[in-house]
């Protein structure tokens, strides 16, 4: 399994076409899923390798994949600070949240990713800083009626953290 990862993190650094890029991202995510893994998906620059994608990727699907893979690996709460720490993962994902060009399922699973780093207190201030609530609230915004819903739990959930309490205007997530 190990030769497998570092094969995907090797050939996400230099892929250039739609194919490959979905190849990579879907394998990845699918490693994603198993726990054991989670760490050495992180010790072997699978995550900068995922952001990398999710941000530069031609392919929405491509895009999808690599959110939902960082977001599992950061479902595991020991290695979240570990993530947060690595150099431009989370701003990627406050970035792509954000980016009210960047897909919408894409934006949702990268949203479910800031959420898992979230899960642990010793994250907040660093991802708050970057613009974390502004990004949800973009998101907030430009989503159907529909889909509000989980955002808006999400901006909710915000709101209850005595840390960022004042970065979030009452009226924007109500």
């Amino acid at each position: 399994m190990s030769k497998v990862l570092e094969s995907l993190v090797a050939r996400g650094r230099r892929v250039k076409n739609v194919r490959e890029q979905r190849e990579i991202t879907f394998g990845l995510a699918d490693l994603s899923t198993r726990p054991d893994i989670h760490e050495r998906l992180v010790k072997k620059g699978g995550v900068d390798t995922l952001v990398s994608l999710l941000l530069k990727a031609q392919d929405a699907e491509a895009q999808q994949f690599a959110a939902i893979a960082i977001a599992n690996t950061a479902s595991t709460r020991s290695i979240c600070s570990d993530i947060v720490n690595l150099e431009g993962v989370a701003a990627g994902l406050v970035q792509y949240v954000g980016n009210e060009q960047s897909d919408f399922i894409g934006r949702q699973y990268s949203a479910m990713a800031l959420g898992n780093l979230l899960a642990e207190p010793d994250t907040h201030e660093t991802i708050f800083l970057l613009g974390c609530v502004d990004a949800l609230i973009t998101m907030l915004k430009n989503c159907s009626a529909r889909k509000r819903i989980g955002i808006g739990k999400a901006c909710c959930l915000c709101h209850f953290q005595p840390c960022i309490q004042p970065q979030i205007p009452s009226n924007d997530c109500g």
